[in-house]
């Protein structure tokens, strides 16, 4: 894997939320660091650290040149989303728990009901 499929992928990977607006910036930063890549062929990681910056420092002005208010609706609406499946999952667990425990609970009365030992008496008439 070339250095600049790392660092577009340790790019990628640093954003916290990766929508829309996230996609059509990295794809015009891939497009700058694949015209970069084909200028300098074997360019190293640092190499594009200082040409471009860090992952973590492009995501920061990335988020730093944007909108405020779109950022923060954004990050509560993958906030929402995140508490939403984890309840979810918590209440699908808790209601499977309490399936198996009502399914132990039947089959241990069907045992206790059940007829262990048969006992057959035979009556002759004289």
């Amino acid at each position: 894997m070339s250095a600049a499929k790392k660092y577009l992928r340790s790019v990628r990977f640093s954003f916290p939320v990766f929508r829309k607006n996230e996609r059509r910036f990295f794809d015009e930063f891939k497009s700058t660091v694949g015209e970069y890549e084909l200028l300098f062929p074997n360019c190293s990681i640092s190499d594009l650290d200082k040409k471009f910056g860090t992952p973590k420092e492009i995501v920061i002005d990335y988020f730093n040149n944007m909108d405020s208010e779109k950022y923060l609706s954004v990050m509560r609406k993958s906030l929402y989303i995140k508490t939403g499946t984890v309840i979810t999952l918590v209440l699908f667990v808790i209601f499977f728990f309490l399936q198996t425990c009502l399914l132990f609970q039947s089959r241990n009365k069907f045992e206790e009901n059940m007829i262990k030992t048969e006992e057959i008496t035979i009556i002759q008439n004289e």
